[in-house]
């Protein structure tokens, strides 16, 4: 008969990922409403991945970081920057 004893060490990991999902899904809201991301064509148009789906978009649009000390999660931005090669080097 199969044991599930060496998968319980995960679920404390699991418990771990989970509340900072929970965490971060509470903060997107503001977000969203902020940048406007409910109005975003992506999440308007049929054929895209995002239809209908404003917390999947916007979950890969913005990043979060752990902070190093107290390991909460905090908002970092938009993944990507807006004025990527707008520099002259």
């Amino acid at each position: 008969m199969c044991s599930l004893v060496p998968f319980a060490s995960l679920e404390s990991k699991i418990d771990v990922f989970t509340q900072l999902k929970t965490v971060i899904l509470s903060d997107l809201p503001a977000h969203i409403q902020e940048d406007k991301l409910d109005e975003d064509p992506r999440v308007q148009d049929a054929h895209s991945p995002f239809y209908n789906k404003v917390t999947d978009l916007a979950l890969d649009t913005y990043s979060y970081y752990l902070c190093r000390i107290c390991k909460s999660p905090f908002f970092g931005g938009k993944r990507a920057c807006d004025v990527v090669g707008s520099f002259i080097v």
